[in-house]
């Protein structure tokens, strides 16, 4: 459907999240958003933050990797911290 063509269309795309919340107690996921995701209305973004240090408040550049219902998945772009791939 719709929702599907728009996050496929966001794979590969790189920009700024902003880090709002732990997903679990658990493992390296964060729960944030970018600019365009107004909080509380639009989906939000997974972040798998590969064992950088994370906190809520922080801002990260993160690539989308994929997507899970109405989220966006993202990892750390190239470069940042937790990226797997260097500059």
């Amino acid at each position: 459907g719709i929702v599907a063509r728009r996050m496929k269309a966001q794979l590969g795309r790189e920009e700024e999240i902003l880090i709002e919340r732990k997903k679990s107690a658990r493992g390296h996921l964060w729960l944030g958003r970018s600019r365009s995701q107004a909080p509380g209305i639009d989906s939000g973004v997974i972040y798998d933050d590969n064992g950088a240090k994370c906190h809520p408040g922080l801002f990260v550049q993160a690539v989308y990797t994929g997507a899970a219902g109405y989220d966006l998945r993202a990892r750390p772009a190239r470069g940042a911290p937790g990226s797997k791939v260097k500059t």
